[in-house]
C-alpha cells in the first residue's frame, strides 16, 4: 500500500494540489471521513473485523462518491483514487479470512495476519492524508491526529509489524495466503511526500 503514495502521479498531484488548491472543500470532505473512522485508529483488542470491513467499505463508497464531485484524471482526483485503492488492497489481503467470526486472539495466525495488514493500511492513509492535510494547510483533528506522531514513528497502532508476534509472523502468514501491495519491504521505503 505505501507503494500507492509512492506512484508518481500521487506525487505530482500532491505537488499540484499545493500549486493550486482545487475543490478545497472536497479535501476537507475526505479529510473529515478518515479523521471519524475508528477502524483507522482504535486499539486493535477493540477491532471487530467485520466491523472494520463494513467501515472501510463505506469508505471507500464514500470516496467514490467525492471522486464525482471532481475533474475526471486532476490531481485531487488522483489522491482520492490512491485512498480507494490502498482500502482495496487491504481487501484483497484479508479477503481469504472470515472476517464475520474472526476475534482477537494473539495465538491465531489469522488475527495476526489481519492485524499486520490493518496496520500497513493505517500508516499508509495516515501518510496519504497527512500528505493531504498539509497541501491544502487544514489542520487534522480529534484521535487520527493525536496518532499522526506514531504514524511517523512507525510506533502503537500504526507499527508496520508488532514487534511481540512470539513464533507466528503475520506478515509471513498474510504473504502466504494472499497479498497484494502489502510487505514489510514496502514500508522499508516508506515516504511521506512533502
Amino acid at each position: 500500500m505505501i507503494a500507492e503514495v509512492r506512484t508518481q502521479g500521487y506525487a505530482k498531484s500532491i505537488e499540484l494540489l499545493r500549486a493550486q488548491r482545487t475543490d478545497p472543500d472536497v479535501a476537507a470532505q475526505v479529510i473529515v471521513l478518515v479523521e471519524d473512522r475508528r477502524a483507522l485508529w482504535a486499539a486493535f483488542d477493540a477491532e471487530f473485523p467485520d466491523r472494520v470491513r463494513r467501515s472501510l467499505d463505506g469508505l471507500r463508497r464514500n470516496f467514490t462518491a467525492l471522486r464525482s464531485r471532481c475533474l475526471k484524471g486532476s490531481p485531487l482526483d488522483t489522491v482520492i483514487l490512491a485512498l480507494g485503492q490502498t482500502i482495496r488492497h487491504f481487501f484483497d489481503t484479508v479477503e481469504p479470512f472470515n472476517l464475520e467470526i474472526l476475534r482477537c486472539d494473539s495465538a491465531d495466525p489469522e488475527w495476526r495476519a489481519f492485524e499486520a495488514a490493518l496496520r500497513i493500511l493505517r500508516k499508509s492513509i495516515g501518510f496519504q492524508v497527512a500528505a493531504l492535510a498539509t497541501s491544502y494547510s487544514l489542520p487534522l483533528q480529534g484521535e487520527f491526529a493525536e496518532y499522526q506522531p506514531m504514524i511517523q514513528d512507525n510506533a502503537g497502532p500504526f507499527a508496520a509489524l508488532p514487534q511481540d508476534f512470539g513464533n507466528g509472523d503475520a506478515s509471513a502468514y498474510a504473504k502466504g495466503r494472499q497479498t497484494i501491495g502489502l510487505s514489510p519491504e514496502t514500508l522499508d521505503r516508506q515516504v511521506i511526500v512533502r
